[in-house]
Formats: C-alpha cells, sequence, structure tokens
C-alpha cells in the first residue's frame, strides 16, 4: 500500500470516527483501532512526523509516571496496569492519530462537522426521549453521563467557532447554529445537573472574556440562560432536578457527600501514593464505605479529584494538576497570542470537563476521555498549523 493511500486510509477513518463519536461509541472506537493500524503499516514504511508540542508531551509523560509509581507500591499491582494500559490507548492513541495524519484547515473543518452531525442525531433521540417522559435522556449511551460528556465538550467548542469564525462558509455556520440549540434542549432533557452547572459557568466565563470586544456576548448567554430557566422552571420534572441541586438530604447528594467523605479518609491513610489504581473500588468496598451509605456498589468517587487523590496519593494528584494546568495554561496563552479559535475552544471544553468533574468521575469514562483527546489533537494541531503557517 503506497503512502499516499495510507494518509489518505488513516484520515477517512479518523473522518468516520468523528462521524460516530457521540452515537455508537463501539464503531468510534473501531474505527480509531483501524486508523491504528494503518498508522502503524505507515511509520514501517516511512517514519511519521508528530508535530506536538513537546511542553504537552512531557505533561502526558509525567501524568503516567506518576500513575506508574502509584501501581508500583499498591497491593494488586496488576490492577493497575490493565486499567493504565487502557487509560493509556483513551488518551495517546486519539491524540497521536490526529497530530499525527490531521494538519490542514478542511480537514480539522470537516472532521468538527462530522462531530456536529453526530452530536445533532445523538440530539434528536434525546429530546425524543424526553417528550416521552425521559428526562435522564441517554440517546445511543448506556449512561446520561455519557451523552452529557459529549454535550458539555461540544457545546462549547462549536459555540466559538459559531460565533467567533467568520471565515466559516454560511451553511457551516448555520448547521453550528441548529446543532447549539438542538444540543441546548437535549441537556436539558438529558438532566444531568453537573452538566448543567458546567456548561452554564463555562459560557458565562465566556462571555466574561469578550465583554471588553463585544458586550452582547456576556449579555446573549445571559439572556439564553434566563430563558432556558424559564422553560425548565415550568417542566415539573426538570424543576425538580434543578430544585435537588442545593438539597444536601436528596439521595444522590446525600450519598456524593458520603462518598468524598470515604475517599477523602483513604487518601488520608495512603496520603503518598494512594491505594493504587484499580484499587479503590475494593478498599471502598471493604473498608472505607460509610455505615450511612444506601448505594453500596459505587466503583469510583464521583469526583475526579478525589478520584485521584484516593488512586494516587498526592504524587498522581500532582501529575493529573499538572498535566491539565498546562493544557488550561497553553490554551488561554495562544487564545490571547494568536486569537486561534481551537485555542480558546480547547481551553472551554477543559474548564466545562473538570467543572464536572467535580460532581462526576468522568475522566473514568471510555467514550467522553477519548472524544476529550481527540479534541485535544485537533486544537494542539491546529495551534502548531498556524504558528507554522505564520513563519513561513
Amino acid at each position: 500500500m503506497k503512502i499516499y493511500s495510507l494518509d489518505y486510509s488513516v484520515y477517512s477513518l479518523l473522518l468516520f470516527y468523528a462521524l460516530f463519536s457521540a452515537t455508537i461509541k463501539e464503531v468510534a472506537a473501531f474505527s480509531l483501532y483501524l486508523a491504528t493500524l494503518c498508522a502503524v503499516i505507515h511509520h514501517f514504511k516511512q517514519p511519521i512526523i508528530f508535530a506536538a508540542d513537546k511542553s504537552l508531551v512531557r505533561a502526558i509523560a509525567l501524568f503516567f509516571l506518576t500513575a506508574l509509581i502509584s501501581i508500583i507500591f499498591s497491593e494488586r499491582p496488576m490492577e493497575g496496569v490493565g486499567m493504565t494500559a487502557t487509560l493509556l490507548q483513551r488518551m495517546v492513541l486519539p491524540f497521536i492519530l490526529v497530530v499525527g495524519f490531521i494538519k490542514q484547515r478542511r480537514q480539522f473543518l470537516r472532521i468538527l462537522v462530522a462531530m456536529a452531525v453526530s452530536l445533532f442525531i445523538a440530539d434528536l433521540y434525546a429530546i425524543w426521549q424526553g417528550f416521552y417522559g425521559n428526562f435522564r435522556a441517554a440517546a445511543f449511551s448506556e449512561h446520561p453521563m455519557t451523552l452529557a460528556g459529549y454535550l458539555l465538550q461540544m457545546i462549547p467548542l462549536l459555540l466559538v467557532f459559531f460565533i467567533e469564525d467568520q471565515t466559516l462558509p454560511r451553511k457551516y455556520r448555520t448547521l453550528f447554529g441548529i446543532v447549539l440549540g438542538v444540543s441546548t434542549v437535549a441537556l436539558l432533557f438529558n438532566g444531568t445537573r453537573g452538566a448543567w452547572i458546567a456548561v452554564s459557568l463555562t459560557l458565562f466565563f465566556y462571555g466574561l472574556l469578550n465583554i471588553k470586544r463585544n458586550p452582547k456576548y456576556l449579555f446573549g448567554f445571559i439572556a439564553l440562560l434566563m430563558i432556558i430557566g424559564i422553560i425548565a422552571f415550568n417542566v415539573p420534572s426538570l424543576k425538580h432536578r434543578i430544585d435537588s441541586i442545593v438539597d444536601k438530604h436528596y439521595q444522590s447528594n446525600s450519598e456524593r457527600l458520603l462518598m468524598w467523605h470515604s475517599a477523602w479518609n483513604m487518601f488520608l491513610d495512603h496520603p503518598i501514593t494512594g491505594v493504587g489504581i484499580g484499587n479503590y473500588e475494593k478498599a471502598y468496598q471493604e473498608q472505607y464505605i460509610s455505615p450511612d451509605a444506601k448505594e453500596r456498589k459505587q466503583s469510583h468517587a464521583h469526583n475526579n479529584f478525589l478520584q485521584v487523590l484516593a488512586d494516587r496519593g498526592i504524587i498522581g494528584f500532582l501529575g493529573f494538576i499538572y498535566l491539565f494546568g498546562y493544557i488550561l495554561y497553553s490554551s488561554y496563552r495562544n487564545y490571547s497570542k494568536t486569537k486561534n479559535l481551537w485555542a480558546i475552544g480547547i481551553f472551554l471544553v477543559t474548564v466545562s470537563l473538570l467543572l464536572q468533574g467535580l460532581t462526576e468521575y468522568n475522566a473514568g469514562n471510555s467514550a467522553v476521555t477519548r472524544m476529550y483527546w481527540f479534541l485535544i489533537g485537533l486544537s494542539f494541531s491546529a495551534m502548531n498549523s498556524e504558528y507554522e503557517s505564520r513563519k513561513s
């Protein structure tokens, strides 16, 4: 097979991933595995040039190094090896494929359009479920949290291009606008309160960033949130979900508080390296579960930060914070200097994901993690592509 054919095959498979990214996650994942096979063949025939941000690569390496330290000092290291290998392919695989093979503006745009179409299809199904009384609509996913993970990433990203990309053809801006509207309704019917808060705060923050340049952004976001609030408060089931956000006696809330307390105790007992990746569930069930807990089969802490502290201790937590801190810092810095839309897009996506991660362990969701690192690859590749074009 010729190099050109392999390049086109990888790109086509990545496009295929994008087209199924929010609908059938098995098809999306299989597309990445096939793309990996083509990439390996390509690399043997002609080495692939990865123009990745070296500081980001170091941050990823540090993240996995701290995970390895946690595994070495855990009681059951093989559990950690398996989970870390799985996490490696969810994070590194989509990132490397995109950075290695997606370099042209039209490719970025086509993939973003394909992801928008995929989300639109999932949105319509979720809205259909909502109209038939399912106010925890999951669309094609096995759990509402997965659909929420797609929405809280794609809504900020599409909004950036819809509002700011004046060079975008009208048909694409129209598509992004329609998908944004439909996604907002789907998010309401999805009923994931943490995602509601994360998206609302992220969009509000985006408005604050642009208030000097155009105050209409902020006022527009506030007006949009008010309209959504009015709709939600007039639908009894949605209003009940909103009211429950601050109700500490609501079972989902009280259970989370108990789980957070248990995870914190786990960290206090194992502050340096944690109980070890893959050992949280066993430690929780056998030693740390609260006697007041009604939900007895929880396998994670429902909080990214507490999960990492309990799993990996302060060493792993520093690796986690450094990785996501660098992504936020570098993307915001790039946007400040160049106004690159992929830079502010991935900044907002990361903020949204981390905000929801305060109430949910979304870092442990395979499909959500895979989408995030696919977007990370797109954004850093697009930033590098713009930088190279400016140099030339």
